[in-house]
């Protein structure tokens, strides 16, 4: 074992940023996949239940697939305010541009939104 690989040798951020949206999306693949696979299974046996219950099913599929499109909405949100404070992070020193400034604003806007409709 060489001593270079013991220690946690820092990764390039944009690296850490690709994986990580790896992982979310499959993440949220498999959420649906799952959504689709129980929806399939209820289905099956909510048909031979004289109830009319095979909205349920659906009911599930769909509130998956939208909190999946949520959820890589918001994961895009914080991806462009951490685009936006390495920018400005580069810049220390310097005044931040008009169009940083913007973009940040926007993105804190849209947070607080997203709260605001949570709370």
């Amino acid at each position: 074992m060489s001593p270079d690989r013991n220690s946690s040798s820092p990764r390039a951020p944009g690296s850490l940023e690709q994986q990580e949206s790896q992982l979310w999306r499959w993440t949220l693949l498999f959420m649906i996949f799952l959504a689709v696979a129980l929806a399939a299974l209820m289905w099956e046996r909510l048909e031979a239940i004289p109830f009319h219950l095979r909205a349920i099913p659906l009911g599930v599929l769909v509130l998956s697939i939208l909190f999946a499109v949520y959820a890589y909405g918001r994961r895009r949100e914080v991806s462009e305010l951490k685009e936006a404070l390495r920018g400005l992070q580069d810049h220390v020193g310097a005044a931040p541009s008009e169009e940083q400034l913007d973009q940040l604003s926007h993105a804190l806007a849209t947070q607080l939104q997203g709260v605001d409709r949570l709370v």
